[in-house]
């Protein structure tokens, strides 16, 4: 990321900080940052250039929302792979890495 998209950013963060603090303020759930992902979507009125959901996932993180939800949303609507999940030990249900692979 370059200096010119770290700007976009932060000014889209500036924009959304009030929309964020009022979220925030409720008790936000994923559904709540899927639906304001969305919302912020439908205002460009055409499909958003690829990486665009990331940056607006990326502003919200930054004017104050919980980052967690907002990533657990762009995973729910697609846009983040899922994590990988590691198999767990079958007597201690401890997570086990998986054998080196020679």
């Amino acid at each position: 990321m370059d200096e010119e998209e770290r700007r976009v950013i932060g000014r889209l963060a500036t924009t959304l900080r009030p929309m964020v603090t009022e979220v925030e303020a409720h008790g936000p759930t994923t559904a709540d940052y899927v639906g304001v992902i969305k919302a912020l979507i439908a205002k460009l009125g055409e499909e958003p250039l690829p990486g665009y959901h990331i940056m607006l996932g990326m502003a919200l993180i930054r004017a104050g929302a919980t980052p967690g939800l907002v990533t657990k949303a762009l995973r729910m609507m697609g846009h983040l792979r899922a994590k990988p999940t590691r198999p767990r030990d079958e007597r201690s249900g401890v997570r086990v890495c998986p054998p080196d692979e020679d």
